[in-house]
């Protein structure tokens, strides 16, 4: 999506086989933050799935299929960032608990599980979606940002979904 390759990236050296780069690639960079690139991908997940759910494009795709794909991503995406913010590793104490329930990924990892076997409910994808676009938009500026073209058609949609954040946080908070 967000992703553009320069023409120093893709052209290569005198051997032929490595490419010339005057700093970090975005693969790079991906490669080196595995998990924050697993937050990304499922996060765009989210967000697609979310879209085919809300706007059924494939008649012959029964919609609830896309509800849960949503609701699972979500689910992916808060169980890797309670992952980021739990340090320590699993234990079976009341302070690990403890520490697990103020964390905000943990609140975001059971909502979407409480949908995962109800009928479909659109008003259940709303805040994980928007959560998740604001977070892709996070995401995609980095990116943006280090391949130096934060100026395209992407970079200037994030930079309306940034700018319009404060709006869509309290949507969010409505709406759960």
């Amino acid at each position: 999506y967000c992703m553009k390759m320069t023409s120093e990236q893709t052209s290569t050296s005198s051997t032929g086989d490595q490419p010339s780069q005057s700093g970090p690639s975005m693969i790079q960079h991906m490669s080196s933050n595995k998990v924050d690139a697993a937050l990304f991908i499922s996060r765009i997940i989210t967000i697609v799935c979310s879209f085919l759910f809300l706007l059924p494009l494939f008649s012959s795709t029964n919609p609830a299929i896309w509800y849960q794909r949503a609701l699972m991503a979500s689910v992916a995406t808060s169980a890797l960032r309670l992952h980021q913010r739990v340090q320590g590793g699993f234990r079976f104490t009341r302070e690990y608990f403890n520490q697990l329930m103020t964390e905000d990924a943990c609140h975001y990892f059971i909502f979407p599980l409480l949908f995962l076997s109800a009928a479909p409910s659109s008003m259940a994808l709303i805040p994980v979606t928007l959560f998740a676009l604001l977070h892709y938009t996070a995401y995609c500026n980095s990116l943006l940002r280090l391949s130096g073209n934060p100026e395209g058609v992407i970079g200037r949609m994030n930079k309306k979904i940034s700018d319009n954040s404060s709006f869509l946080l309290r949507f969010i908070a409505i709406n759960e």
